[in-house]
């Protein structure tokens, strides 16, 4: 596929191609702009003072419309830094929450969150899901009971699990 520049929305000196790419366009000369990644492998960009944004997101806005509400942007191969338009979709969080369940994968096909992550995702929804006693599972997994309270409580993985927490009781 041929490269397809298009001006990024409220930001005319700088413009997105379909393969993720970023140029500023301010000297006449455009000049590819180097990018860095998130924490999570997203490549990010700075367009400015203070105006930092995921790639993934502004292809999707300069090719695909704006983004719908309630929507974010998402990746069908689950690679963060595959930013080509066919790769990018606009969906809601739990769209992509079940992509990330029915793949087994968050980022490069890994099947947990991040290289210190000591569970991978169906071990976390088992925990969530378990009848078993927190002693028990924290015992099998190599875990604190905590870490097994924090799981099932939303602390920790409620972006997978989808554990909305409750606000305290008034007593």
């Amino acid at each position: 596929m041929e490269r397809e520049w298009r001006k990024i929305e409220d930001h005319p000196l700088y413009e997105v191609s379909n393969d993720g790419m970023i140029r500023s366009i301010a000297r006449g000369k455009p000049k590819i702009l180097k990018h860095w990644k998130h924490r999570h492998g997203y490549p990010m960009i700075s367009l400015g003072r203070g105006n930092r944004f995921c790639i993934h997101a502004l292809v999707l806005c300069a090719f695909a419309g704006p983004r719908p509400d309630g929507m974010e942007a998402c990746h069908y191969n689950d690679i963060p830094d595959d930013n080509r338009i066919e790769n990018l979709r606009w969906d809601t969080k739990e769209g992509n929450r079940e992509d990330i369940r029915r793949r087994g994968a968050y980022g490069r096909g890994a099947n947990h969150s991040h290289g210190n992550a000591k569970l991978t995702l169906d071990q976390v929804m088992e925990i969530y899901t378990s009848d078993v006693p927190g002693a028990v599972l924290a015992k099998k997994y190599g875990l604190f009971k905590n870490s097994i309270y924090a799981i099932r409580t939303g602390k920790t993985w409620a972006w997978l699990t989808g554990h909305k927490a409750q606000p305290p009781s008034k007593a």
